[in-house]
């Protein structure tokens, strides 16, 4: 089962994180989705606090060496809220991104929850904490969820050249030959 985290700001409201928790449970029904609200109660102290908490995250992973989130996930609304980061969860965004873990951007589209890949992070020139960077999406990428949802495999949303997109078109040009008697 896929895990994933919904970033959220330290001042959302906790009916706006709700809202957004329910559109993406019931379009990833076979997902686990969890606030970083939550997550953050639940297990910062355990990890030595706010920095070892955003490092796990991150790049965290279990006993098995396998990632504790699969992916994060950032909701926007129809104007782009959402896009600029504070700077937690831009340090956490910065992290997954040079590792080559998933990261995504949520938006409502037309009744339709789609999922837009984020490329990269851009620094903003001020001294805000709440506004330290801004996502920059592949727009042509996005995906509906309830597609993500109902495929066997997630290759198209792997980062291009990652091990796992390699390993996963590996064994699908491996299945494909097997299937054509090769």
């Amino acid at each position: 089962m896929e895990r994933w985290l919904l970033l959220n700001d330290r001042h959302s409201k906790d009916e706006d994180i709700e809202e957004w928790l329910g559109k993406l449970r019931a379009a990833l029904p076979d997902f686990e989705v969890v606030a970083s609200r939550d997550d953050f109660q639940d297990r910062a102290a355990s990890l030595g606090g706010f920095r070892g908490w955003i490092a796990d995250v991150a790049t965290g992973e279990d006993a098995l060496g396998l990632p504790i989130f699969d992916a994060v996930v950032r909701a926007i609304g129809n104007n782009s809220d959402g896009l600029v980061l504070g700077k937690a969860n831009a340090d956490i965004v910065g992290r997954r991104l040079e590792t080559g873990r998933r990261v995504y951007v949520v938006k409502q589209e037309d009744g339709r929850t789609v999922l837009f890949p984020a490329v990269s992070l851009e620094e903003l020139p001020c001294s805000d904490p709440t506004a330290t960077a801004i996502l920059v999406l592949d727009w042509d990428g996005g995906v509906d969820a309830a597609f993500l949802a109902a495929a066997a495999v997630d290759v198209p949303l792997l980062p291009e050249n990652s091990d796992a997109a390699n390993t996963a078109n590996a064994d699908a040009d491996v299945a494909e030959r097997e299937a054509q008697g090769q």
